[in-house]
């Protein structure tokens, strides 16, 4: 009997916030950096979701693991960079929803789960943001936390046995940042 080939794990990097909303850009902007300057291996797929309601579910589902990045409100200063696992991300407290497209974290894990679709690993790299205004560029201590969520998110990439390769000089500026503001590299060194 011959072994079959071992599949690569199913990998979703999910980037969840607001542009318009300074430091609610945090996790899209990770994610484009990562895109910018990394080469994936199979099976890992970068998402900018933006600010998804239950759709989030779909981004979830048939994943081995998901990483999300996000701007978390928790009390730490601002900047502070956070990893938390499936567990934590269940005890985090509740916001009301407003609307359909609300951030619902807590209920699309919870979906996902019930209907036996979600990933086996769930981890959600945050930093604490400082400023949400409309229009706002990323706040200084946003900047600083992104090289720090850059090397977590590698490092945990690298766990999982998803280890990019770098694509150095390929620029990177989203369109919602603002021209004044230097993008650290997310290199390693």
């Amino acid at each position: 009997m011959t072994e079959s080939p071992q599949r690569a794990p199913r990998v979703a990097v999910i980037g969840i916030g607001n542009v318009l909303l300074g430091d609610d850009a945090f996790g899209p902007t990770v994610v484009e950096l990562m895109r910018a300057h990394w080469r994936f291996p199979e099976g890992v797929e970068l998402i900018d979701a933006g600010t998804p309601g239950l759709d989030l579910v779909d981004y979830m589902s048939d994943r081995d693991h998901v990483v999300l990045v996000d701007a978390v409100a928790t009390r730490s200063p601002p900047g502070t960079v956070v990893v938390l696992d499936r567990e934590a991300i269940r005890r985090l407290p509740r916001k009301q929803r407003v609307s359909p497209h609300d951030p619902v974290l807590q209920d699309a894990v919870w979906l996902t789960e019930i209907t036996d679709d979600g990933p086996r690993e769930l981890t959600l790299i945050g930093a604490v943001p400082q400023n949400l205004e409309p229009g706002a560029d990323l706040s200084p201590a946003m900047l600083a936390a992104i090289r720090d969520a850059c090397i977590t998110l590698f490092d945990r990439l690298e766990t999982i046995g998803c280890t990019p390769d770098p694509e150095l000089g390929k620029p990177c500026r989203p369109w919602w940042v603002g021209n004044g503001v230097d993008l650290p590299r997310p290199g390693l060194a």
